[in-house]
């Protein structure tokens, strides 16, 4: 298995996405002749810093140029969008009303400062988009089980959150914090529907066999990532998975 596909996402015919595995990790050339994409100079991925920035793509957008950023926006076709991930959530959203795509990377950081939000916010500001009409896919990430964190982390989420997020603390060991069932509640808040949410029940940390993860691997899970050449300084990156939407003619 290389590219685990979201069902929902699956229904419209001229979209391309797809969460890669380890077997792919992010070599463009090998996912562009996987989906029988003629070029991989279409994919656009930005230099992650876990924050809550968003950016816009078109053709114009240089390549070699790509801003900091965590989650990416487009609307144009022959473009294919995407985020590279080893235990962060990866969201793939796409507005079939608007023919519209987004691809976020959400950690814990980011998602308490509000990456989700302000994609929405994004596409809703230069394309009228509506969170009822949206189309979701959470993608593998480290599970609720495994990601353990600090008590100022769930002490923050609470204050930003209150009640909507999704954790288990413990009398005589540290909490632990579920990024993605979080995520889900956000999107729901935000208006998109429940049925319109396909969340892929993989688990990072727990497979081994189809995933890197950084938690479980630590920093022998891969090279740096130099985003603006689209590969590593020495070969193409490894340690990651790219998870990736577009609309292709």
């Amino acid at each position: 298995m290389t590219i685990i596909s979201s069902q929902l996402l699956s229904n419209y015919k001229h979209l391309v996405h797809g969460f890669t595995t380890k077997q792919l990790g992010i070599d463009y050339d090998q996912i562009a002749r996987k989906l029988h994409i003629l070029s991989s100079r279409i994919f656009y991925s930005p230099n992650q810093i876990h924050s809550n920035k968003v950016m816009y793509v078109d053709q114009e957008t240089d390549l070699s140029g790509m801003s900091e950023g965590d989650a990416l926006v487009t609307d144009q076709p022959n473009i294919v969008i995407g985020v590279r991930t080893a235990d962060c959530v990866p969201v793939l959203c796409f507005d079939p009303e608007k023919n519209v795509c987004a691809a976020i990377h959400a950690g814990h950081k980011g998602t308490l400062e509000g990456i989700v939000q302000n994609t929405f916010s994004l596409m809703q500001r230069l394309f009228t988009c509506r969170p009822e009409d949206a189309v979701v896919a959470i993608g593998p990430a480290i599970c609720l089980g495994h990601y353990e964190v600090g008590p100022e982390v769930i002490a923050d989420f609470k204050k930003k959150f209150g009640e909507r997020f999704v954790c288990q603390e413990f009398k005589t060991a540290r909490p632990h914090l579920d990024v993605r069932g979080t995520i889900q509640l956000i999107l729901e808040d935000l208006g998109v529907l429940s049925s319109n949410i396909d969340t892929l029940d993989l688990c990072t940390f727990e497979r081994d066999d189809l995933f890197y993860s950084y938690r479980r691997d630590g920093n022998d899970v891969g090279r740096p990532f130099d985003s603006a050449q689209n590969q590593t300084v020495q070969g193409l990156a490894q340690g990651r998975q790219f998870n990736f939407v577009g609309m292709v003619e």
